[in-house]
């Protein structure tokens, strides 16, 4: 009866619930045991090299086994934080399996998703995947930050591993396919891409990660963070399905990409001047606005330069990840400095050297 209804998103939805309701809410536990927000930076920036060590070994990914094995892990790191150790020798184990569960997992399943994807839906389809965590968003870091506080970590971490039970449920019901490659192959296989997915994870991940920890000087409470992240995110959940068909139908995303580019550096900047909790929320549901509409379109244009494959995604996850661990690398040593308002001007320059990274590898030479 299961397998009859079953659909592969709901294995990306259980592990958005996860990642936004209750890891997004651990940045709060790491700072409340004053670690600096420089050391949680490394530590994500260590966990994706980690990761590209992991692939650069790894010859194989299965789709129910990884999948699986990536369930397993981000439950191993919730349960790290409950051995009798100070958080601060934690965060780093806690990072590395995290984060290689959270590889472990999208890479096949990315897979799996985008499968037989029509050349016309892409962006649509994109924009289906990104919404799934957008939405999910609305209620999970509500929820996870009432557990932290009314149950403390124990109960927050009973909850979270329940939830990523049922995952490991589902999984039996995925297709289950190997898929091998060769390290120089994936080295290649999106060659003319390659700093483009570079910068596309490194501005994911570093510039929802700087305002995760901006917040952090304003809020201080594991509630009053869920509290505000679900109210970011249902002001911010419309808009994107719009975008996605007209630019699926135009074929001219390079004319949304340098607005959308020059619009979140323009916030990114504005970050530089905030000094109260009220306009930092208006700025992060300007950015979330943006990058709604931008997030699809960003990762889309690999698929606008190679073919939709399995090599393609094991290349891209690698390759995003260098990207990530460089950024992030770059980020924390700008903070650790003690410049945490300039690491936000760091991330506008990125923003802006997107579209002409794009414009000069000539992606869409001949779609526009």
């Amino acid at each position: 009866m299961i397998k009859k209804y079953f659909k592969i998103w709901w294995l990306q939805a259980i592990y958005m619930m996860v990642q936004a309701g209750f890891i997004s809410i651990l940045y709060v536990y790491f700072v409340k045991n004053e670690i600096n927000f420089w050391h949680i930076i490394l530590a994500e920036a260590l966990g994706y090299l980690f990761a590209v060590i992991f692939i650069s070994l790894k010859r194989n990914f299965a789709t129910k086994r990884d999948m699986l094995i990536g369930y397993l892990l981000i439950l191993f790191a919730l349960l790290v934080l409950l051995l009798p150790f100070s958080a601060y020798y934690l965060l780093i184990p806690y990072m590395v399996l995290k984060i290689s569960g959270a590889i472990m997992f999208f890479t096949p399943y990315n897979i799996l998703f985008f499968e037989g994807t029509n050349q016309d839906k892409k962006v649509h389809k994109m924009t289906v995947y990104w919404a799934i965590g957008t939405v999910v968003g609305i209620v999970a870091p509500l929820l996870g930050g009432y557990i932290f506080v009314r149950f403390g970590l124990l109960g927050f971490t009973i909850l979270a591993i329940l939830v990523l039970l049922i995952g490991l449920f589902f999984i039996y019901y995925a297709k289950n396919a190997t898929y091998k490659y060769r390290l120089k192959d994936i080295l290649v296989h999106i060659k003319g891409a390659r700093t483009i997915t570079m910068l596309d994870g490194g501005l994911q991940n570093v510039s929802q990660l700087l305002i995760a920890l901006f917040l952090l000087n304003f809020i201080k409470d594991e509630f009053d963070f869920g509290k505000i992240l679900s109210i970011i995110a249902l002001i911010s959940v419309v808009f994107s399905f719009k975008l996605a068909k007209i630019s699926d139908k135009f074929k001219k995303r390079i004319e949304f990409i340098w607005p959308l580019s020059f619009l979140s550096a323009l916030v990114m900047i504005s970050f530089y001047f905030v000094n109260n909790l009220f306009w930092a929320v208006v700025l992060i549901v300007l950015f979330k606005f943006i990058t709604i509409l931008f997030n699809p379109l960003r990762s889309n244009i690999l698929l606008d330069k190679v073919s939709n494959g399995p090599i393609t995604w094991i290349s891209r996850e690698i390759y995003l990840n260098i990207g990530r661990f460089f950024i992030l690398g770059l980020v924390a040593f700008i903070v650790y400095l003690g410049f945490l308002r300039e690491a936000f001007v760091s991330v506008a320059i990125l923003y802006l050297i997107f579209p002409i990274v794009v414009r000069y590898k000539k992606i869409y030479a001949k779609i526009n």
